[in-house]
């Protein structure tokens, strides 16, 4: 059974470990956190600040779990507030959990928090164009392209472009019952 939590700083160990598991196949698409990253208390620093900005209302991060054992993360940064109103989807799914839905399922319950909870008004969403399994993602969930970044992220010895995505809350009716 697929759940999403809050990040809580209990969660250090296990996402310590999820990360380390994760970090070759994540750095395929993501630049790299840097070695001190993989460490105990600076997860838990990560984990506490996270909280801190939960409360204020920067952002929001989530763990994404498969029968209790987390295969992701998704998280709504960079939030906006007044006549903007929006906020920055991000998500990552383990190695071993990819092409099994569980983007598309985390992204559904992302919008059901941006719009309902968080009262959020505009989601935005960065994806390679060679990122396929995020983009159907994406797509699925009812986001919409509206430009491209050339030769914005050097990564691995050469540049990629990026996808920009937009969803809006007009019109966003809920699929979901939220776990």
């Amino acid at each position: 059974m697929l759940s999403i939590q809050a990040a809580t700083l209990a969660d250090a160990p296990e996402l310590l470990q999820f990360e380390l598991e994760n970090r070759g196949f994540f750095e395929r698409w993501l630049a790299g956190r840097g070695e001190d990253f993989y460490r105990l208390a600076v997860v838990e620093h990560m984990l506490k600040k996270a909280e801190i900005d939960w409360l204020a209302g920067r952002s929001y991060q989530y763990l994404i779990r498969l029968d209790g054992q987390i295969v992701g993360r998704i998280n709504l940064i960079d939030v906006k507030r007044g006549s903007l109103n929006q906020a920055r989807v991000g998500f990552r799914i383990g190695e071993r959990f990819v092409r099994r839905g569980i983007a598309s399922e985390a992204l559904e319950f992302a919008l059901f928090e941006a719009f309902t909870v968080h009262h959020l008004w505009r989601i935005e969403a960065l994806a390679r164009p060679d990122n396929t399994a995020s983009l159907k993602a994406l797509q699925k969930n009812g986001f919409h392209p509206f430009g491209r970044a050339t030769r914005c992220i050097f990564l691995n010895g050469q540049w990629h472009d990026l996808i920009h995505f937009e969803r809006h809350a007009d019109g966003y009716t809920p699929e979901i019952t939220p776990t």
